[in-house]
């Protein structure tokens, strides 16, 4: 015993030792008081895991039947992959049938196009045979002219000749009354007047019938002109009706393409694609004994290849006022042990300003890297929203105060 540390050491080194051990203790509490941080959370244990990108079901868009399967189940495709076929003999002949009329009314409207355009041609034709009498007429006014103004000379000429043989046949009838002249010479002298009167009769019809051609000639130019005129009028007429035709043939055209594109739609609607790369989990069972499947009969069901989660978690009143955006949340699951897989840690991207169904909520992303945690979407979590990091002394004092 006396020869022990213990009695061997003095009282008041012993003291002594002991005073600097509390000191470094007061020290350490002290160093941690000031600079040890503790997150101030909040606690929560009403919240739900969802997903972003869920599974996604492709149903009949409308009344069909099966055309082809192009997959089965359990195999994986890419966005864009044909998965199923459809038909529908209303929807392909509605579509066959538009087409039809569209394209019967294309070629009908170029049909009417080369119409028009032969019409304004002989229009055109029309129009210049117009100028072409009219400078006819010019140069048969000017001709009828000059033949009236010579047949009118001749015509005087041969009256006065007509009258002067004529009156020297009477004087020869009074020679040969008297016997002055013989039979043969007055006969002659007859001959001579007869001849002048029917050469002189010739002149004048010649000469009227000239001038009637010349009066006639402009009713001719007239009549002639009215007759084009109105052939011209009967073409304008027929282009008009063509064009208005056309006009109907184009909002025809029109209508039948807005049918044809509804109709387009629901055509491409009976091609099931994928919306995304996955895996097909359901797929519609073609032994049964359905021919006609009904609009709304789920076809297929597509698992995305990766699936990503989102937290919406239901918040009190009393701690609405601490949460914001961008703070740190530490999840926990009940489907697992917390203190045998861990947690996650997510962030909060969303506060509701007002209740929705009667609470507050908010929405917290997070990315999941623990292997051993394989999420599903409705797992509840619990857990903590951290509000701030508080020194020790700090946290201690709200503590303190919140308690009072």
């Amino acid at each position: 015993m006396e020869n022990s540390i213990f009695f061997r050491t003095s009282p008041m080194r012993l003291i002594l030792i002991f005073f600097k051990i509390t000191l470094l203790f007061s020290a350490i509490i002290l160093m941690s008081l000031i600079f040890l941080k503790i997150d101030d959370t909040v606690y929560f244990a009403n919240g739900l895991v969802y997903s972003k990108n869920p599974k996604t079901q492709i149903n009949s868009p409308i009344e069909s039947t099966i055309a082809s399967i192009k997959v089965t189940e359990g195999q994986e495709v890419k966005k864009g992959d044909t998965l199923v076929i459809l038909k529908n003999a209303k929807v392909t002949s509605e579509y066959n049938i538009f087409n039809l009329e569209i394209e019967a009314a294309k070629n009908k409207i170029i049909i009417l196009k080369k119409i028009v355009s032969k019409a304004q041609e002989e229009k055109e034709l029309y129009l210049r045979q117009i100028q072409i009498k009219s400078d006819m007429f010019d140069v048969s006014k000017l001709s009828l002219k000059k033949e009236v103004l010579n047949w009118k000379e001749k015509n005087i000429l041969a009256e006065k000749d007509y009258m002067l043989t004529k009156s020297k046949y009477k004087a020869d009838s009074i020679l040969y009354s008297k016997g002055v002249i013989s039979r043969i010479e007055f006969e002659r002298q007859q001959k001579v007047v007869l001849e002048n009167k029917k050469k002189n009769s010739e002149i004048k019809f010649t000469y009227a019938k000239k001038k009637y051609e010349q009066e006639n000639l402009f009713n001719e130019k007239l009549e002639s002109r009215k007759k084009i005129e109105k052939q011209i009028l009967d073409l304008d007429r027929d282009i008009d009706s063509y064009k208005l035709e056309m006009a109907k043939l184009e909002i025809d055209i029109k209508n039948s393409l807005f049918n044809l594109d509804y109709i387009t739609e629901e055509k491409n609607k009976l091609i099931i694609r994928s919306p995304g790369d996955g895996t097909i989990s359901f797929l519609f069972n073609t032994r049964q004994n359905r021919k006609l499947i009904e609009a709304g009969t789920p076809l297929v069901v597509i698992s995305p290849a990766k699936e990503e989660f989102y937290a919406k978690i239901n918040l009190g009143e009393e701690n609405l006022l601490y949460i914001k955006k961008g703070q740190k949340v530490q999840l926990k699951f009940d489907a697992y042990n917390y203190y045998k897989y861990g947690g996650i840690q997510g962030s909060i991207r969303y506060v509701s300003p007002s209740k929705i169904d009667g609470d507050f909520y908010c929405i917290v992303d997070f990315d999941t890297r623990n292997s051993n945690i394989h999420l599903k979407a409705d797992y509840i979590i619990r857990g903590d929203i951290i509000i701030n990091s508080l020194r020790s002394y700090e946290y201690i004092f709200k503590k303190v105060f919140e308690k009072i």
